[in-house]
Parts: structure tokens; sequence; C-alpha cells
């Protein structure tokens, strides 16, 4: 006997992204310049358009609305970029992901955008604000292995929304939909309950709060170092269409221009590097070259890296890939970290907590690396 889920997808998808002629998702990434530009993402039903074909316009001004804006005349205009991302035709509603690239921004400067469409009934459009880095004062959030679980709701409802973050940080295992293109709306489910839009009740603005994600096993469905390769189509992976964190020559870029290795600069302050532990792309060779080029020419103050499979766990690790992943990384990026001063790495995977000493040259030296995780955000550790 065979079971599927598509008809109770059907009457969910009417509940998260509804034919109402406005976005159902609108959340930011962040491009290399984390300081200045910023990647602003949403998702239409398609069915909200003429035949299927959206032509979004998105619009923003410094300032807050409407404190700074009486009306929209001086709002700039950004080119709108549909990514090559089709949900599966197996599927009630077809959806399509745009994403706008904003560029040279003030630092810690709040701005108003809004996303209009001409079959939309625009003089009612959602306001929204983005609030660019004060890298002086920054709250940041990191977890991994979130899962749409009971206890990941409630560590997100209890704790993460009184951080009010500036940044939030997840390495991997985000949202479990294994790679299967008919289980994206694991991540709608998952974008509506992150810290990552806040309703200002007194202007009815939402500010939008970046987040950057790094590959685990469960959002590429594969395990390190797996000879499976990756399939790489209109509808797969979900986890590189919905989420750019890289340009490509400067822009928004497509499927085949999105890394799983990517970097972002705050200025001479901060610098975060996000990693792919052998998930789609070996340890070495080609990611860890790239790895010694950008921190060779960094100069922040601070540096933390982000990936999913540790180097050094706080658990035992049984199985063959998970030591090869902590093999290659104290051979191939540890050997880094030491000699370019990393300040702290985010490692997940194992679903517990962990707070190593700091760590240089595989022994405990005050100057080293501290290792933080390890991935215990809502998913539970067997034991």
């Amino acid at each position: 006997m065979n079971l599927s889920t598509a008809f109770m997808r059907r009457y969910y998808d009417q509940d998260v992204c509804p034919v109402d002629k406005t976005p159902c998702f609108v959340y930011s990434t962040l491009p290399e310049n984390a300081l200045n530009d910023v990647f602003i993402n949403f998702h239409v039903n398609l069915d909200s358009c003429s035949y299927q074909i959206c032509n979004p316009k998105f619009e923003y001004a410094e300032g807050s609305f409407p404190n700074d804006h009486e009306d929209f005349s001086n709002w700039e205009d950004v080119r709108v970029v549909q990514a090559d991302y089709r949900s599966p035709v197996t599927e009630f509603s077809q959806r399509g992901m745009f994403t706008a690239l904003v560029k040279g921004m003030k630092a810690d400067t709040t701005y108003s955008f809004r996303i209009t469409e001409p079959n939309w009934n625009n003089e009612n459009a959602q306001i929204y604000t983005y609030k660019t880095f004060n890298t002086k004062d920054m709250t940041i959030i990191n977890g991994g292995d979130v899962g749409n679980s009971v206890l990941a709701h409630e560590v997100i409802e209890n704790s993460l929304r009184e951080a009010n973050a500036d940044l939030v940080m997840i390495g991997g295992d985000i949202a479990y939909d294994q790679n299967d293109p008919k289980c994206f709306r694991a991540w709608d489910y998952l974008l509506r309950s992150l810290p990552i839009s806040v309703l200002d009740n007194s202007t009815n603005t939402i500010r939008v709060v970046p987040v950057l994600f790094s590959t685990g096993n469960h959002d590429l469905g594969a395990t390190s170092y797996s000879p499976v390769v990756l399939r790489e189509n209109e509808h797969e992976p979900v986890f590189k269409h919905f989420f750019p964190q890289n340009t490509a020559n400067g822009e928004v870029p497509m499927l085949k221009d999105k890394k799983v290795y990517f970097s972002q600069s705050f200025g001479d302050d901060l610098l975060i590097v996000n990693l792919d532990a052998a998930y789609a792309l070996d340890m070495k060779g080609e990611q860890t070259q790239w790895l010694e080029k950008v921190l060779s020419e960094s100069n922040a103050k601070v540096k933390l890296a982000q990936y999913h499979g540790p180097l050094y766990s706080a658990c035992r690790q049984d199985k063959w890939n998970d030591h090869q992943v902590e093999n290659d990384g104290k051979r191939h990026w540890a050997p880094l970290f030491d000699k370019y001063n990393m300040t702290i790495s985010f490692e997940n995977h194992s679903h517990a907590f962990k707070r190593s000493k700091r760590i240089k040259g595989e022994k405990a030296n005050p100057d080293g690396t501290l290792y933080l995780g390890e991935g215990s955000w809502g998913v539970l550790r067997s034991p």
C-alpha cells in the first residue's frame, strides 16, 4: 500500500501561501558586504498574478514609516529577480520565489520598503523595515539542528523572541526536509516560527531580521562524504533556491551560482564564514583554498565560523563519515583557524550543548579558538 500526503498538502498550501495578492513570506539573507547590502527575499502564489506571470516591484527609502515619509514619491526602485525555482507540478498551486538585492545602505540606519504588483491592492501594501548593523552593539542568536518540533518552537517562543536579535545564525539541519522537493513546506512552517520578523504594533510595520544558514545532512538529504550526487534543478535543493547568501558578479545569483560556502563582512569589526562539512563539497581543496584567501584578506577584529559537523565534538562519534569530518576539519580547517586567529567556531550535528576550552594546535591555549555548539536548538539527542 502506498501512502501520500498530497491531499493534506493541498489544504495546507491554501493556509501558508494563499491567493490574496500579497507576498506570503518576506525574509532577508546577507551577501558578502553585510554591512551595507542585503537580500530581501519573498514568495508569491503565482495564481495571484495574471496568468501566473508576476512582475513585483520593490521600493525602499531611508527612514522609518510613517514618521519619515508622507508618501512613496521619493522611494527608489530595486530590480527584482525571480529565482529559477518551481514547486513540484503535483502541488495544488505554484510558488514563485523572488529576490531584491539592496546595495549601498548606510550602517546603523533604518530603511523602509514595500512590495507591489500591478494585479494587487497596492494602496494597502504591507510596509517592512530593515535596520543595517551597528557593529559595536550586535545581538546574534546561534544554534543548529532545529526541525519543526514542538520543542524547537517552545524554545523560540519562550526565549529567542525576547532577545530582539540583529542576526540569526543556524548551522545546518534546519527544516529537516531531507532535500525532498515535495517537502518544501517544512521551510514554510519554520519561516513562520523563526524570530526573523518582528511586528511593530504602533506603526503596523514588520522589521525583518537577517538569517545566515549553513548546510547540514538533513538539508541536502545526504551524509557527509556521501557518494550521492546532489541533484540541482528547478525543484531542488530547496535550501539553495530559497536562501541566496552570495552574489554572482555583484548581483542576485541563480541556482548554479549559489554556493554552500560563503562569507559575510561587517567592515573591520566582524567577519563570518560559513562552510560545508562535506555534504555537498569536499572539505579540502576548493573550499580550504577559499577559506585561506578570505581569512588572509580580512582585518576583522572578530572572526566567526559556522558549519554543521564538529571538529571537536562533545559526544562520541560512531559513524565513519563523522570521524572523517573531524579528521579533515582538524587537518585542513583548524590550522587556518589557528593561523588567522578565528575567535569562535559554531559547530552542530550532535544534538548536544558544548563549550570547549580555547584550542590551538589541538591543545588548550588561551589564544586559541573557542568551539561552541553542538546543535541542540530543537532536536533531542538519542541516548
